[in-house]
């Protein structure tokens, strides 16, 4: 869901509420009923959930340092046409 942070967020949070009562996770679920299915706990999906969150939250934090920078910033960075050194 690259560019879609609002969204992937939603899913996240969506599958993070599938955590058993200890917070742990099973291969699958079963997203009528919420039942854990297959093999638990299952280590992929926990990474699966940490990797997303972590991407989630570099994210948040680009948005953040974009924001602060201001809108003039993208520009600041581009490199000068006229300089003769980048060829």
């Amino acid at each position: 869901m690259t560019g879609q942070v609002h969204r992937s967020r939603g899913v996240l949070e969506r599958a993070a509420g599938f955590a058993s009562p200890l917070g742990l996770f099973s291969e699958q679920v079963d997203t009528a009923t919420g039942e854990l299915l297959g093999n638990f706990p299952q280590a992929f999906s926990h990474l699966g959930l940490v990797t997303a969150a972590q991407a989630l939250a570099d994210a948040d934090a680009d948005a953040r340092r974009r924001r602060a920078d201001g809108p003039t910033s993208f520009l600041l960075s581009l490199p000068d046409p006229e300089d003769r050194s980048l060829s």
